[in-house]
């Protein structure tokens, strides 16, 4: 997709809601459905060049944000990680 052709997408998107409400459901499924939909509606562009979704970011429980915030220490010695205790 050129970058004319992106601008005047996105432009036709502001101008006209119902072009949005009738592309969403596409354009929120496969990159090969979107871009079924967006060349039916005269826009020269093909699933190659639509991003993918990114994967929402996993969440950490306590345990395991204490282990990589540093608040985790598993040595014998916690005064000093170096040394032996005696």
């Amino acid at each position: 997709m050129s970058r004319a052709e992106r601008d005047r997408l996105a432009r036709d998107l502001l101008a006209d809601p119902a072009l949005a409400t009738r592309l969403k459901p596409a354009l929120e499924a496969s990159p090969a459905q979107a871009a079924a939909a967006l060349q039916a509606a005269g826009y020269a562009i093909e699933p190659g060049e639509l991003a993918l979704p990114q994967p929402a970011p996993l969440s950490l429980d306590q345990a395991a944000l204490d282990r990589v915030a540093g608040g985790y220490m598993n040595v014998r010695n916690t005064l000093s990680p170096f040394e032996e205790l005696p």
